[in-house]
């Protein structure tokens, strides 16, 4: 049996972009300022290991307003 591991986001499709612009508009709905290099250093993070770097103090709001906001920019793929 041969097993073919394939890594589609980065290769084929990129995200940065989708979920980089959807953490930018959460963040910035709620008040919350955060320069595009941190924002870009979390990508490949998961969600609460980002907010925890971005060092937010309400993930689980800002984490349902990202994930709302996913859908408006997935033309960003």
């Amino acid at each position: 049996m041969e097993t073919i591991i394939f890594d589609v986001d980065g290769t084929l499709l990129s995200t940065e972009q989708m979920y980089i612009q959807a953490l930018s508009v959460a963040l910035e709905q709620l008040g919350i300022q955060r320069s595009a290099a941190d924002l870009h250093h979390t990508f490949g993070l998961p969600g609460p290991a980002a907010l925890a770097y971005l060092e937010i103090e309400n993930q689980k709001e800002v984490m349902a307003n990202w994930t709302s906001l996913l859908d408006d920019y997935r033309d960003q793929i």
